[in-house]
């Protein structure tokens, strides 16, 4: 489903504007809000409930992902000493992680394998890697797969296979993190909204995003961009989304 705001003019009074100001922010709810009001028929007529088998979160405790659900979804080996415990959480930053969360060695400007231990001393659960460096300690609990950034694409996969929650996505030229704030500011009002906390909208945000989707999720927001043709579509598939909000389409971020 696809809403065209065009012409609503509750979104017009926001997204018509350069910069916003901390006294507009009362007046920008006020829009959202009635925006949202605008065409809450179309999007909960459109909203279909989806069957099949779904996580048992009473069981699972405060686990996000089990480590049969890890095994199954990334097709993966578990290694060293895991205990009985799942995973809280999907991180691929090893000065940020949590406590019992999975540290996703990506391989970018520098190589996430390189600081497995960091990340486990901060307190992460386990890594995913594709291979074991060998500084890493044999009872290190890890999930060893042939691609990470696959691997961590299947992880949404899975998650947002499972999830029971409505989700928008986002996309668009410009506004698109101010309005996912927004939007996700508004159905907290209705239910348990999950959205990612910074501007995670490119092959690495997305799923995770998608990873972190808790199972009591009402509602999800999930920004997607671009940076190169073709960029949209599979991080659209992945996300499978019940809306798709597109703030406009213009002309943006071509000089390279």
């Amino acid at each position: 489903m696809c809403i065209d705001f065009e012409n609503s003019t509750h979104i017009q009074n926001i997204f018509g504007r350069t910069s916003l100001s901390s006294s507009d922010y009362s007046s920008v709810v006020s829009n959202v809000s009635a925006a949202i009001a605008e065409v809450n028929k179309q999007i909960y007529s459109n909203f279909t409930e989806e069957g099949g088998n779904f996580l048992d979160t009473d069981a699972r405790g405060i686990a996000l992902l089990a480590q049969t659900d890890l095994v199954e979804a990334t097709a993966g080996d578990l290694l060293g000493d895991w205990g009985n415990d799942g995973i809280t959480g999907v991180s691929i930053d090893s000065r940020t992680i949590k406590a019992n969360e999975l540290f996703v060695a990506i391989k970018g400007k520098r190589d996430g394998h390189n600081f497995i231990n960091d990340a486990i001393k901060l307190g992460a659960k386990a890594a995913l890697v594709d291979h074991v460096p060998v500084e890493i300690s044999s009872n290190t609990p890890l999930v060893l797969v042939s691609c990470v950034q696959e691997a961590l694409e299947n992880l949404a996969k899975y998650r947002r296979k499972r999830s029971q929650a409505k989700l928008v996505a986002i996309t668009g030229s410009v506004g698109k993190t101010s309005s996912k704030n927004m939007l996700k500011t508004i159905l907290e009002l209705q239910g348990k909204t999950h959205a990612a906390p910074a501007s995670f909208n490119n092959h690495l945000g997305v799923p995770l995003t998608l990873a972190n989707l808790p199972m009591d999720a009402t509602y999800a927001v999930v920004v997607i961009g671009m940076n190169k043709p073709g960029e949209i579509e599979p991080l659209a598939k992945m996300t499978s989304a019940d809306v798709v909000f597109i703030t406009a389409i213009a002309e943006a971020h071509l000089v390279a």
